[in-house]
């Protein structure tokens, strides 16, 4: 009697247990679908990006950037001629989540400030300007199916963008060099709203984890891009390599 209920209770363990390891780093057995697990409130916690373009002349482009859940950091480096340029900006962020629906729908939200100095100063004068920007995004999402020798079936997430709406707040205030002083501040609001058809605005990921209460997203893209113009009889073709990757790691609210 002892072993016909181990073998009934083994038994309706496996019938609750619809969801098997998937992702790289996902759990081996989950006792929820991988449609449960995803479909949740989600803050995202780390970010870790790389981008270089290297161009048949020499010149070169690349970008870092990190997030730790409140600061973004982006470092740009641009090679020209044998001369490098470099520059780092900084975002700090007060909101940066995304809600998955069961239901198909997705949405994201985003609220960051950052300060830059107007290039358009007066002599004499400097003018730093304070922008609050804020971003929603919206749409429909879906597992992407399985790709014969290359993913699995739900491996990958497709977010389809159907709406987006930017707005950006800036405070500008004017010192003078010499003193130091406040002579002006003005503010200004700068805002658009996009509406996207179906499969016009489509970011997929491939999901490298899957737990409960944290998830990793993973993207990477290489390629190489090729122009030719033809001026009288002269012709110049000009080609560019890049490579790239983004990992997002996203925790439960």
């Amino acid at each position: 009697m002892k072993k016909t209920i181990l073998m009934f209770a083994a038994a309706a363990l496996l019938l609750a247990t619809p969801s098997c390891k998937k992702g790289e780093n996902d759990p081996f057995l989950s006792l929820s679908s991988r449609k449960a697990r995803i479909s949740n409130e989600w803050v995202v916690t780390n970010i870790s990006s790389t981008y270089t373009d290297l161009d048949s002349d020499g010149d070169s482009w690349s970008q870092t950037a990190t997030f730790d859940g409140t600061t973004r950091t982006v470092v740009s480096s641009n090679t020209s001629g044998g001369t490098t340029v470099s520059n780092t900006y900084t975002y700090t962020f007060s909101d940066y989540s995304i809600t998955i629906e069961k239901d198909g729908t997705w949405s994201m939200s985003q609220a960051y400030t950052y300060s830059e100095d107007d290039d358009w100063s007066w002599p004499g004068y400097t003018t730093t300007d304070a922008h609050s920007v804020t971003i929603t995004s919206s749409g429909s999402w879906s597992f992407v199916g399985k790709e014969k020798d290359a993913y699995k079936g739900k491996e990958r997430v497709l977010l389809n963008t159907l709406n987006f709406t930017w707005t950006d707040n800036v405070t500008s205030t004017t010192k003078n060099d010499g003193t130091g002083n406040v002579v002006d501040t003005q503010t200004s609001s700068n805002s658009s709203t996009d509406v996207e058809a179906h499969g016009q605005d489509v970011m997929v990921y491939d999901i490298d984890m899957l737990k409960g209460k944290e998830m990793v997203w993973m993207e990477s893209y290489d390629g190489n891009d090729s122009n030719s113009n033809t001026y009288g009889s002269t012709t110049t073709t000009t080609s560019s390599t890049y490579t790239g990757s983004n990992t997002m790691t996203l925790e439960q609210k």
